[in-house]
């Protein structure tokens, strides 16, 4: 069939129609030949197909559309590759295969069999062939990949040597250059046996085929790690974040965690695993099962001298800086039979405990299993025995031998000591008031207080200091103007919805409030405090006859929502002079 040709003024290929010699416009007809004169006598030339899509021609016949043309004709084609530039064979080619779903843009070695792989880059997964589901970008990246799977890389040359590698994650420029080798499950296994065993239970991770690892499970972030030849060759299950870390680290990085950057080994020829180091410029130490956290502004730093350091199978740990807790986390241990242990500390500050009772003094109550009393025993004459023993100086000494039977005098105080007792009397009525039994520790008729640091004071004054009592009791100490101090100690758990506790009640006569001690359990706003306010949020007003809760979000709070409130005063009484 012939083509018609038609003069005509001009062509609107978007619109599909021309204008004619007569000014009228017509659609674009099928196998029809358009042509547009020209003001130098030459013309454009137009051609539709069978289905009445136009394009332009030029000379010898080559179409002469636009890109826009193109695109907007919807044109495509079969074709799977297509070669940007010849001159370098397939240096720079698009493909896809529709066999494996693999996408590059590059030169992926077209023959190979493993699936939904892509490759960006010149010489990208240019030798694959089984290896599948690997993503990489940039020139050389897993350039020597033939087997392996689930790979990333974005970086020049990143992962370049290697051959069979799985499940690795290498981002930046020449990381994981230099690794290349396949590793033998006896090598893993003889210096982590634990990562040995997770790679053998997931074989599609590791590679693992009965005898041998890919290179696997490895992540390197960051340029230039591991990219030259005195870094490691085999690496599994390591992660190292951080640029150019692990020179001189030789052969074997296995099971590491290294994140900071310059992280290199002072030695050459050196080999790593199973150690945890973060920090920048620290010479990774020159062994195995390392941990290390820290830096030096002003220097480089052996892993030892990092503010923290550990040894892991020894689990041995040296903290190199003074090291202090806040009390604001540690609980109050005070009168808290739970905690039964003493810290102590060898002169290397290496810490120990012992048992909270192993004391050398001799204890309020009783004595210590297997610390017995024995040698010289010195005491000191009190003056609060003066009111008995007239004759008895403060300051006073008796020096006692542990012979059986053996009495010394002085200023007539007699002591008698024996082996299980020791007896201080006074010697001109021979009545014994202080009795040391090795059983039963130190008795007295009465109650003594302290007069000062130096004196004996008996076990129940010193429990009655301590302790409390939701009943009122003497405390044994006098406030400034001579009045007995009194101690209660009250738990509210019914608190009134306008938070003011009426403490008329429990608190009968209080002239002055000592001290005060204040517990609160507020789980509706998830919080127990002590004191009398909480971070600016609640405040406690303390009154001699009540309390006044506020909280600051709003003036209509239910109070009664708060769970208890505990309180604990000391104070004297109106009239009182006991």
């Amino acid at each position: 069939m012939k083509f018609r040709e038609i003069i005509v003024k001009s062509i609107n290929t978007e619109a599909g129609n021309y204008t004619n010699i007569d000014d009228e416009i017509k659609s674009i007809k099928p196998l029809d030949i358009y042509l547009v004169p020209k003001q130098d006598g030459s013309h454009e030339r137009y051609v539709t197909d069978e289905e009445g899509v136009i394009s332009k021609q030029g000379s010898g016949g080559i179409s002469a559309d636009t890109f826009n043309d193109v695109v907007l004709k919807g044109n495509s084609t079969t074709k799977n590759e297509i070669i940007l530039s010849s001159k370098n064979g397939r240096s720079a080619a698009v493909g896809f295969n529709e066999l494996t779903h693999g996408y590059y843009f590059g030169d992926m070695n077209p023959n190979h069999t493993g699936t939904n792989n892509v490759g960006i880059g010149q010489k990208t997964l240019n030798n694959v062939t089984t290896g599948t589901n690997n993503t990489t970008v940039g020139n050389y990246t897993l350039s020597s990949l033939t087997e392996g799977s689930n790979n990333t890389t974005f970086g020049y040359a990143a992962g370049y040597q290697l051959t069979k590698a799985s499940a690795n994650v290498f981002i930046g420029h020449y990381s994981g250059f230099n690794l290349k080798t396949e590793i033998n499950e006896s090598d893993i296994a003889a210096f982590s046996p634990a990562a040995a065993a997770f790679m053998k239970e997931n074989p599609s991770l590791s590679g693992y085929n009965g005898s041998t690892f890919n290179t696997s499970l490895n992540t390197y972030v960051g340029g230039t790690i591991n990219m030259n030849t005195s870094s490691p060759t085999r690496a599994a299950m390591s992660t190292i974040i951080g640029a150019s870390s692990l020179n001189n680290v030789l052969y074997r990085n296995f099971n590491n965690i290294v994140i900071g950057s310059g992280n290199s080994m002072k030695t050459a020829n050196s080999m790593m695993y199973n150690s945890i180091i973060i920090g920048n410029s620290i010479y990774l130490p020159n062994q195995n099962d390392a941990l290390a956290i820290g830096l030096n502004r002003d220097r480089r730093i052996y892993a030892h001298e990092a503010i923290i350091y550990g040894e892991l199978p020894n689990k041995k740990l040296t903290i190199n800086a003074p090291l202090a807790v806040s009390a604001y986390y540690m609980p109050n241990a005070q009168g808290n039979s739970e905690f039964t242990k003493n810290i102590v500390a060898k002169p290397d500050g290496t810490f120990g405990w012992e048992e909270k009772l192993n004391s050398d003094a001799i204890p309020l109550s009783g004595t210590i299993s297997e610390k017995n009393v024995t040698g010289t025993i010195a005491y000191e004459a009190p003056t609060i025995f003066t009111s008995r023993w007239e004759n008895i100086e403060a300051n006073s000494y008796a020096h006692l031998s542990q012979d059986e039977g053996l009495y010394q005098s002085r200023n007539d105080v007699r002591s008698q000591l024996q082996p299980d007792s020791l007896s201080i009397m006074d010697s001109k009525t021979s009545g014994a008031s202080l009795d040391l039994n090795i059983n039963d520790g130190i008795r007295a008729e009465k109650q003594f207080p302290p007069q000062n640091a130096n004196y004996y004071i008996q076990k129940g004054y010193l429990d009655q200091k301590l302790s409390y009592s939701n009943q009122e009791q003497l405390t044994g100490g006098e406030w400034v103007d001579g009045k007995s101090i009194y101690r209660k100690t009250i738990k509210f758990e019914n608190i009134p919805s306008n938070g003011e506790i009426d403490l008329t009640t429990d608190f009968k006569d209080i002239d002055n409030i000592v001290s005060n001690q204040m517990f609160t359990e507020w789980y509706s706003m998830d919080v127990a405090f002590a004191g009398n306010q909480y971070r600016d949020k609640a405040f406690i007003t303390l009154l001699p006859k009540m309390v006044q809760i506020e909280y600051m979000s709003g003036s209509d709070y239910d109070y009664s929502l708060i769970n208890s409130f505990t309180l604990t005063l000391e104070y004297t009484k109106k009239d009182s002079n006991i």
